[in-house]
């Protein structure tokens, strides 16, 4: 009975983490998308569950399917893990883009003194938040003809 009701608990405990791990794909809503920021927590507890279940394989308690289970939701997590903790051969390199934040805001009509910011800086990219289409199409006649 208690070989039984430690299973029901070991699979309860996998499926929660099975669904936890490939829930970024189908629970893309704020507070559900929540859950998937723990994925190296996930990554620790299957680590420890499938150690625990191919310890119970060898004693003679074969659970094949927690244990498959198991390691196929450990070795999703690993996909995601693992590169963070891989050298990077990019690292260290120099790179150089220039990239312009700028927060308009919807009442800002200040278009001279934007264009000029961003002629002067001379960004590759340049990143407008909280811009109308107003600003827009004012801006990209100033910074057309400064060109």
């Amino acid at each position: 009975m208690r070989v039984l009701s430690i299973q029901i608990l070991s699979s309860i405990v996998l499926i929660f983490l099975l669904l936890f791990s490939v829930s970024f794909r189908f629970l893309w809503r704020y507070p559900l998308e929540m859950i998937t920021h723990f994925r190296v927590y996930y990554f620790l507890v299957l680590g420890g569950l499938t150690i625990a279940l191919l310890i119970a394989w060898r004693l003679g308690l074969k659970w094949k399917l927690s244990l498959y289970l198991a390691l196929a939701t450990l070795i999703f997590n690993s996909t995601f893990i693992i590169p963070w903790y891989l050298p990077n051969k990019f690292l260290g390199q120099e790179t150089d883009l220039r990239v312009l934040e700028f927060n308009i805001n919807t009442q800002n009509r200040q278009w001279e003194a934007i264009s000029f910011s961003i002629l002067e800086q001379k960004p590759d990219v340049a990143v407008l938040i909280e811009i109308s289409a107003e600003a827009m199409e004012e801006l990209q006649s100033r910074l057309e003809t400064e060109v």
